[in-house]
């Protein structure tokens, strides 16, 4: 009792000892700043997936990444078309899309592509060598991003073929090149060859690349050091009787597979040619109506060239090559022109086409007065994959030229030939057989 009374009087002199002051905080507080709340920006990103050779792909999976997860994974319609809706634009995103046959292909999206600008997609086909065994998650830990740009020694970006091979010999990927920007899944911690071509089959380096081992994504960016070759190329178009041709297009095929077309007015004509060779140039001429009159080469040699139309030019046929591969599987039909040059007797063939990925091709022999000739030059493109003959396997085209009874300057061609034709990168071939007829200008 005697210390309970003890606590209860020290208890009264402590809190007897405190003012109001002491207990209560009179003092305003610093005014509360409430950050507003941050808008949530979404979008739709859509875009068309399609084949090197600009056939719209249906089926294909395409994969939405951002840095660290699969956000979205969708196929692509009929028309080869994608969308992903209400996508959170402030994360930085990629875009995996896979299809059977075909190599993967990665694209990076900016910010142009929400509700913007559609993602264009294009998959190159593994004709040559089927795409097996590619990684189908991009978070894949076995595998490394490995990216960057491929400028011109102008600093342009430059449309071209990628070939990446491992360091066993695997053909692994291929891919064309858009717009200087490529992308491409590499086993991680491996060598690897790279090779870099322009569409045209012009190498952009003398060298393959020896890359790698990479542990994580790593951007390399390449530079060709060498600027192509600039060519100046004028002439004059006349007539059978010497007359100039008032007006008409020449045409020609550019180092980045465009077709050129060039106005003759009064018979003259000049361009500039840019190119990695300009050993020749396969051009053509349409008149005013449109009409395909003549069909030459440009071989460097001159600076001007004359080009006389003989009267009984006009309206010039072409004919046809027909190409099996793939085991006779596969078929590839072109409608082509035939020149002999007279005072050579060089014969080339190509075709007339305005798709150059798919439709490219070239053939040049020696007409020795026999049904029989060694094949100089054979180049197809098929798929965008660009293949020459195998200089190990010799080739042989088995032909019959007949001139034209009322010109001298005409004929029939009709030639067949069986060949062993291989990439760029000299790992994949193929076995083809060709039938061509056509008619035949002799120069």
């Amino acid at each position: 009792m005697r210390h309970l009374l003890i606590y209860i009087i020290g208890l009264s002199f402590f809190l007897g000892s405190c003012s109001r002051e002491d207990m209560v905080d009179n003092s305003i507080p610093d005014e509360i700043t409430i950050p507003p709340s941050k808008e949530v920006e979404v979008g739709d990103i859509n875009g068309i997936v399609k084949g090197n050779n600009g056939e719209l792909l249906s089926s294909a999976i395409v994969k939405l990444y951002n840095e660290t997860e699969l956000i979205a994974e969708t196929n692509t319609n009929s028309f080869g078309e994608f969308d992903f809706i209400d996508v959170l634009e402030e994360d930085v995103y990629k875009i995996f899309v896979l299809k059977d046959s075909y190599y993967a292909s990665i694209a990076f999206i900016s910010e142009d592509h929400f509700d913007n600008e559609d993602v264009e997609i294009d998959l190159f086909l593994g004709t040559s060598v089927s795409p097996t065994g590619q990684p189908i998650d991009l978070l894949d830990p076995n595998y490394i991003i490995l990216y960057g740009e491929i400028t011109n020694v102008e600093g342009n970006p430059v449309n071209s073929n990628i070939f990446i091979i491992t360091e066993d010999g695997n053909f692994f990927y291929q891919s064309a090149i858009k717009n200087g920007n490529y992308a491409a899944l590499i086993p991680k911690n491996m060598e690897v060859l790279l090779q870099i071509y322009q569409t045209s089959g012009c190498p952009l380096f003398d060298e393959i690349n020896l890359l790698g081992p990479y542990d994580s994504n790593t951007e390399i960016n390449f530079q060709s050091e060498e600027s192509m070759s600039n060519e100046s190329v004028s002439g004059i178009v006349t007539v059978c009787d010497s007359t100039v041709l008032e007006s008409g297009t020449l045409e020609f095929w550019s180092n980045d597979g465009n077709v050129i077309q060039v106005e003759i007015e009064n018979g003259q004509f000049d361009f500039d040619f840019e190119g990695c060779d300009f050993e020749y140039i396969n051009f053509q001429i349409y008149d005013e109506f449109n009409y395909l009159v003549y069909a030459g080469v440009f071989d460097g040699s001159d600076i001007f060239y004359q080009i006389n139309l003989e009267c009984n030019n006009i309206l010039f046929e072409t004919g046809t090559a027909e190409l099996t591969y793939n085991n006779g599987q596969s078929v590839l039909a072109l409608d082509v022109l035939a020149i002999k040059q007279s005072y050579s007797g060089q014969v080339l063939i190509f075709p007339i086409s305005q798709e150059f990925d798919s439709n490219i091709f070239s053939l040049s022999f020696f007409d020795e007065n026999s049904n029989s000739s060694i094949i100089e030059d054979l180049t197809v493109g098929i798929n965008g994959v660009l293949y020459s003959l195998d200089p190990g396997i010799p080739a042989f085209v088995t032909y019959s030229i007949e001139e034209n009874g009322s010109s001298s300057f005409f004929g029939e061609m009709n030639a067949s030939l069986s060949a062993t034709i291989t990439d760029i990168t000299g790992l994949s071939s193929l076995e083809v057989s060709m039938e061509i007829n056509s008619p035949i200008i002799i120069e």
